[in-house]
């Protein structure tokens, strides 16, 4: 199978006229186009900066115009890269510190053994048998030292019960058990 088309010949002849050895080495083809430095010439760095990029002789610098434009315009960027600076650093920073006073802080430490619960917020255990609703409310205002309000008068509820917690905790559960709505007196709260 064979391709050809009417301009392959020419290709052929030009690739024959123009072909060298080294015409596909990466390397050759970079130092060609002056990126890295070779035998032959000298790197895009070499040509900008003098011999060395890093090693800058006054000679080399003064000696052609072209490479003396190319410091002048990096000198005088740095200058003017440095004067930004310093006109931001002056601009942004504020002419007189600011200050902001703050109130003194009171700090209150109290002694853990001083502290004591209401008697009410104490876990107290109450137990009752047979017991009608006036006799638990009783015992409940007695044990916790609370006042209880909207306590049915006439009530033929008999209760028995174990419990174990505070005197809200009790009171929520009588509420729920029997559908009451007693309360604790907003003074003892």
């Amino acid at each position: 199978m064979e391709y050809r088309d009417e301009n392959f010949d020419s290709e052929v002849e030009f690739v024959a006229r123009h072909w060298r050895q080294d015409a596909f080495e990466p390397k050759q083809a970079m130092e060609r186009a002056g990126l890295v430095g070779s035998v032959r010439g000298q790197s895009v760095w070499s040509r900008l900066f003098g011999r060395s990029y890093r090693t800058v002789n006054r000679d080399d610098v003064t000696s052609q115009p072209g490479r003396r434009r190319v410091w002048t315009a990096a000198a005088s960027a740095a200058v003017v890269l440095m004067a930004a600076a310093a006109g931001l650093y002056l601009g942004l920073k504020p002419s007189e510190p600011t200050v902001v006073e703050m109130p003194p802080v009171t700090v209150e430490t109290v002694a853990c053994d001083t502290i004591q619960q209401p008697q009410r917020m104490q876990v107290k255990r109450i137990e009752f048998e047979n017991a009608s609703l006036a006799e638990v409310t009783a015992a409940i205002e007695s044990t916790y030292g609370v006042t209880l309000e909207n306590v049915p008068v006439a009530s033929e509820q008999r209760i028995t019960m174990s419990y174990s917690g505070t005197a809200d905790d009790v009171v929520e559960t009588l509420n729920e058990l029997f559908s009451l709505h007693i309360t604790i007196s907003d003074d003892d709260r």
